[in-house]
């Protein structure tokens, strides 16, 4: 947890990237907190590995995303919602 309050944005984003790698619903709230990290690539990590995860309780915090003022971010938010939300038709498809 250390990793995700340090000052270098890289070693934020391996943060992230690692908890990728865990299936677990603490992985998943932590994942949730950094959609909200001020660098853009942590919080486009964050939404990406949301998505790759299909973490249901994410839906609402991706939505936010959506707003982003990263087009980065707010795309990988989109994706996100696509793979968790198939329904809102083929120009979400994955």
């Amino acid at each position: 947890r250390p990793a995700l309050q340090e000052a270098n944005p890289d070693r934020r984003w391996w943060a992230a990237r690692s908890l990728s790698q865990l299936r677990c619903e603490e992985a998943h709230q932590l994942l949730i907190g950094l959609l909200n990290d001020p660098d853009d690539d942590v919080r486009a990590c964050a939404a990406f590995a949301l998505g790759e995860a299909r973490v249901e309780s994410a839906v609402r915090p991706l939505g936010q995303r959506l707003a982003d003022n990263s087009v980065y971010v707010s795309a990988m938010a989109a994706d996100a919602l696509a793979r968790l939300r198939p329904e809102l038709g083929p120009e979400f498809d994955t």
